[in-house]
């Protein structure tokens, strides 16, 4: 089962993509900035090229939506057999 692991700070969100069987990190990344408009997402698939983007990203939903799409289109996440977890920051 793979599991997409979230802590949401005040301005970043930070993730990561685990098979949970072997504990696995199947991908991993940090939106930064939000709330701006040089918001940056830093993503790093296993096996695969780092994605840098910098984009507006007005608020956390926004984040998180473009954290999901990036993962189903570089791991092929499918969301019928993945949990969710999102964990509070600790500030």
């Amino acid at each position: 089962m793979k599991t997409l692991v979230l802590n949401c700070g005040s301005s970043s969100v930070k993730f990561q993509l685990i098979e949970m069987d072997n504990e696995e990190v199947l991908a991993k990344g940090v939106v930064e900035k939000i709330g701006s408009s040089e918001a940056i997402l830093n993503y790093q698939p296993e096996g695969k090229n780092k994605i840098v983007q910098t984009r507006e990203i007005i608020n956390h939903d926004v984040a998180i939506s473009l954290v999901l799409r990036t993962d189903r289109k570089s791991t092929r996440l499918n969301s019928s057999h993945t949990d969710i977890s999102r964990m509070p920051s600790s500030a």
